[in-house]
């Protein structure tokens, strides 16, 4: 069974993409980055964002430095 994880918070995946918080949430506030909803059911829950995304993001950031 594999231990990686399939879903990231929005603290984790800045850290895991070496970006500040307010940037990632600009970039899914304008559909830059795709959630898999929240981790719970209130407002404030925080994201959930899937793994493959997160390697598709540093993709991306690769290709544009």
């Amino acid at each position: 069974m594999s231990t990686e994880k399939t879903h990231y918070t929005v603290t984790e995946a800045a850290k895991e993409l070496d970006v500040p918080k307010p940037t990632l949430h600009t970039w899914i506030q304008q559909g830059k980055v795709v959630t898999d909803g929240r981790f719970g059911i209130s407002k404030q829950s925080p994201y959930r964002i899937h793994r493959d995304e997160i390697d598709r993001i540093r993709r991306a950031m690769a290709t544009a430095s």
